[in-house]
């Protein structure tokens, strides 16, 4: 069985923890704590330390932080930090090169495009980074967290004529995060299309994103946003220049009369991606899931998604294109028909943007009744949706294509 690495078995501290904090404390490449030590021993995998794999090679996990932009040290022209691979310590280069290690890059919990157009070409950059410290091809295994990376590193090899030195593979961590949690017993839903002062949405918005903004902004010139629960941060200025392109610069100017909205308390400096509150899905007929990314070529399931599923809430998504084509390629249904427009494969973002607002606002403008009748066409979707997450552990499933695949490469050497 395929053995993993660790400098110490320490269950929080992670691979290269030393690059977890920085005298910026913004500027560090791998996460500060992990999980991945609890959710070997739970799949019975041997967890070892790294002097160890002198006798049996095996895998060496490397949780690094943030988009690809950061960790393959894009950033670094704007203080970033440099690369990860021109970060690895000596002895652990050493053993790849002796076949004793293979690396896993976990980047999983984001899900950002490798190919930025401000700041350059990550693929490129960990190439010439991986080559330069004489690391051998296919001896380093990426786990990402857009569904989209396969296909983007098939067509930059293509492109570019590069050497294939990565195998890339996508990987969702973010159901997991509820999969241990009290979760309710059935769909919430249920519970709230008898609920007499059912608001008629819920949509919650803690980090700035332009889309949010946009989106919270519109309902709010619109005199919509007592019709749901919405929460959003104080909106951050000087980030505003692609939220003016979803609604006008001159409704946009507005936005400061409707943020910050909070629900239960300030989330401003904490981050709830860990926590829900079952009160607003048991009070609200539907969840609008503003999701992390919306204008990059990326398909990015966070638990924004994942909460209302588990939840048992129907949803409406303003996220990248190809979001609702995603969650269906992992077994969930989307078919809610809730809504007149499509809006999932739309390409332009203003018009994705307008569509869901459209979708949105006559959901709001339904009757109590006539909302209640669609919900129960719906509820099968929800249910199965409710019923999937409970026996999915995509986070799991990664870690064992990403074990099959390092022996195959060990091998082959």
């Amino acid at each position: 069985m395929m053995h993993f690495y660790f400098d110490t078995l320490d269950e929080e501290t992670s691979n290269l923890d030393y690059l977890s904090t920085t005298p910026k404390t913004d500027f560090y490449l791998t996460s500060n704590g992990t999980v991945i030590k609890q959710t070997l021993r739970k799949m019975k995998r041997p967890v070892s330390e790294l002097v160890n794999c002198e006798h049996t090679p095996g895998i060496y996990y490397i949780d690094v932080n943030g988009d690809p932009c950061w960790w393959t040290g894009l950033s670094s022209v704007h203080n970033g930090p440099t690369d990860i691979f021109t970060n690895l310590p000596e002895h652990i280069v050493d053993y790849v090169k002796r076949g004793k290690l293979r690396l896993v890059i976990g980047a999983d919990k984001e899900g950002g495009p490798f190919q930025h157009k401000a700041l350059g070409d990550g693929f490129a950059a960990i190439t010439k980074s991986a080559i330069a410290r004489g690391l051998p091809p296919l001896s380093v295994y990426i786990m990402q967290g857009s569904q989209l990376v396969v296909q983007h590193y098939e067509e930059w090899l293509e492109t570019s004529g590069s050497v294939r030195m990565f195998e890339v593979a996508y990987s969702n961590h973010f159901l997991k995060i509820f999969l241990d949690g009290n979760l309710p017993y059935k769909p919430l839903i249920q519970a709230a299309m008898y609920v007499d002062n059912a608001k008629s949405f819920n949509s919650l918005n803690r980090v700035h994103r332009p889309h949010r903004a946009a989106h919270v902004t519109d309902l709010g010139i619109k005199g919509l946003l007592d019709e749901g629960i919405v929460s959003c941060n104080e909106v951050k200025e000087g980030e505003d220049l692609r939220a003016e392109e979803l609604i006008g610069k001159e409704n946009y100017a507005r936005h400061h009369e409707f943020t910050p909205r909070f629900i239960d308390g300030d989330w401003s400096t904490n981050n709830a991606a860990n926590s829900y509150n079952a009160t607003v899905y048991s009070d609200t007929l539907l969840t609008v899931v503003t999701e992390t990314i919306y204008f990059d070529n990326s398909v990015f399931l966070t638990e924004k998604l994942f909460k209302p599923i588990t939840m048992g809430h129907p949803f409406i998504v303003l996220g990248s294109r190809g979001t609702l084509a995603g969650l269906r390629s992992l077994g969930f249904r989307t078919d809610f028909n809730l809504f007149s427009k499509p809006y999932d494969l739309i390409v332009d973002p203003i018009e994705r943007f307008r569509t869901v607002q459209q979708n949105l606002i006559e959901w709001i403008g339904l009757s109590k009744q006539t909302k209640v009748t669609r919900l129960l066409r719906a509820f099968p979707a929800v249910q199965h949706n409710f019923t999937h997450a409970r026996m999915k552990d995509f986070y799991t499933d990664a870690i064992v294509a990403c074990t099959d695949s390092a022996e195959k490469y060990f091998e082959k050497l």
